[in-house]
């Protein structure tokens, strides 16, 4: 398991070595995930409900928040008081689930906001279908060897910049889930295992 400490921040996101997720980290809160551009926001002293939703709001201390991913992009979102985690499908970055959770973050007061992709499957690798060129720009999209592949990343970077978030504070994970070898990924053939991203404010 990688864990980054980023100011008043942990984050935990798991690897090929962790086998038993679900036994790594019992104290995490997590979504039952439905592939939505739900937003599900947890207060300070609120019981946590598990509700059906892709992305949770937080501002409770030592507490994990957490979401699972195969393929799609685990993203971290923090600042002074409130932090995000976000499973960003293909699907709900066309719907701008990443959006909403900013959006979100900067009503609740939170401005310089930072912003972590961390290992999903990048355009290297991530083969989509003919169709997607009626969902996306084709600046996200590349043709190669007769085939189209989506880049996510550059999706997600322009939802961020266009939401206000400094480039600066924009960071990047490069390792690509499909080809490298640290991380699951379903389209490899990692069909019961999943990368488990949470994050928790310890100070």
């Amino acid at each position: 398991m990688q864990i980054v400490n980023i100011d008043e921040y942990r984050i935990y996101i798991t690897d090929t070595s962790d086998k038993d997720v679900d036994s790594l980290l019992w104290t995490y809160h997590r979504c039952e995930q439905i592939h939505s551009d739900i937003v599900y926001v947890r207060e300070e002293g609120e019981g946590f409900i598990k509700h059906q939703a892709d992305a949770i709001v937080s501002n409770r201390m030592n507490t994990k928040i957490a979401i699972r991913v195969a393929d799609c992009s685990p993203i971290a979102l923090m600042w002074k008081k409130y932090f995000a985690v976000v499973h960003a499908w293909w699907r709900w970055l066309k719907s701008w689930i990443i959006l909403k959770t900013i959006h979100i973050l900067k009503a609740k007061g939170e401005q310089d906001i930072r912003l972590f992709v961390w290992p999903n499957i990048k355009s290297c690798c991530y083969t989509v279908w003919p169709e997607f060129t009626t969902y996306f720009d084709k600046k996200y999209l590349i043709a190669r060897w007769s085939k189209l592949y989506l880049d996510m990343i550059e999706i997600i970077k322009d939802v961020a910049t266009d939401a206000l978030i400094s480039s600066e504070n924009i960071i990047i994970d490069p390792a690509c889930t499909y080809c490298g070898k640290r991380h699951f990924s379903y389209r490899r053939g990692d069909r019961d295992q999943t990368i488990l991203l949470a994050l928790e404010k310890i100070f």
